[in-house]
């Protein structure tokens, strides 16, 4: 297990469901399972994750958003896509080949602080950022 993802749901996930999700990460088929389920994944804390305007829902206006908010040129990505799962990435790629891809993905920038998260639904794409 990568801490990485363990603390994605950590900082993000809703607190009824945060525990259960770190705990199933533990384990080859749990995390399989948690994997596929960034798909259809309704349970972002709203407090730390909102949606971006579909303005800006581009690869160069997500960008924008990150860079400001401090992410570095490398991301980890955590998703229902066997090819992007598991790998570190340059951040402009990842979100070039993650945004309107139609697969669950989070982009994890600085782990447990700024993530970028798109669900396989338009326009569920969503900035996740933790200040403290």
């Amino acid at each position: 297990m990568d801490h990485r993802e363990e603390e994605l749901f950590r900082a993000f996930a809703v607190s009824t469901k945060r525990h259960r999700y770190v705990e199933l990460l533990h384990t080859k088929r749990g995390r399989d399972k948690v994997r596929i389920a960034l798909d259809h994944f309704n349970d972002l804390d709203p407090r730390f994750c909102k949606q971006v305007p579909t303005s800006e829902q581009t690869p160069v206006g997500i960008l924008k958003v990150l860079k400001s908010l401090g992410a570095p040129t490398q991301c980890y990505l955590f998703s229902s896509a066997c090819n992007l799962d598991g790998h570190e990435m340059d951040l402009q790629d990842a979100l070039l080949e993650v945004i309107g891809g139609g697969m669950g993905t989070f982009v994890s920038c600085v782990t447990g602080k700024l993530a970028y998260f798109e669900g396989e639904e338009p326009n569920r794409r969503f900035i996740c950022h933790r200040s403290e």
